[in-house]
């Protein structure tokens, strides 16, 4: 059975740091705390983000804030080669044995902007994590994720609209991006209305560069 709404935006709101402690806890409480498994909305956004992404394949892929897999699971097919990550051990624990079948699929525990992998992805996917992040942190995680991004690659960010007591809003996400990533180009901007919790929708972009 589906959480409500309330008791959605009530998990979210304890995460409103964005510590690891807070995540840890988080995960602790819940196998799978937002219930990416079992709720139809978030079956309805992984469709979106998969139609966005395309079919690939993607040589070199980056999840960030990949929680325990669901998504994942899902992605991996298109990717040659799947890096993970997440703020939670507890979460990536998770991951790991949920696609432990897939060994182009690897998960580590990193905290995001201080802990970002080496090397250049040809698709980047940040799905309702960046907002957890403070203005300053998450300045610093746009230009080094648009500093990872390989020639021809794609970013593709997700964020929910609705107000959790998070540092920054899902649409001050988006809007910071569009500033930080200027340079790439805005291929898709989609705002999906009235779906989630309370309704608020989200917002999807992808940036290109060419």
């Amino acid at each position: 059975m589906s959480p409500s709404p309330r008791r959605v935006v009530d998990r979210m709101r304890r995460l409103r740091y964005g510590s690891r402690r807070s995540f840890e806890r988080f995960y602790q409480r819940e196998h799978d705390p937002f219930h990416f498994d079992s709720n139809p909305y978030e079956a309805g956004k992984f469709d979106d983000l998969l139609a966005v992404i395309g079919a690939g394949p993607y040589r070199h892929a980056l999840e960030v804030g990949c929680s325990i897999g669901s998504f994942t699971e899902r992605l991996v097919p298109r990717c040659e080669h799947l890096l993970c990550t997440d703020i939670s051990e507890v979460a990536v624990e998770r991951a790991r044995e949920r696609l432990a079948a897939h060994p182009n699929v690897r998960i580590e525990r990193r905290t995001i902007p201080g802990e970002m992998p080496d090397g250049e992805f040809d698709l980047i996917v940040c799905s309702d994590v960046l907002y957890y992040l403070p203005t300053w942190r998450l300045k610093r995680t746009l230009a080094g994720l648009r500093g990872r991004l390989a020639p021809r690659g794609a970013i593709v960010s997700l964020h929910w609209l609705g107000e959790h007591g998070a540092a920054v809003s899902g649409d001050e996400v988006h809007d910071l991006q569009e500033q930080a990533w200027g340079d790439l180009e805005h291929v898709v901007r989609l705002h999906r209305e009235g779906v989630g919790p309370h309704g608020a929708g989200y917002r999807l972009d992808r940036f290109d560069r060419r």
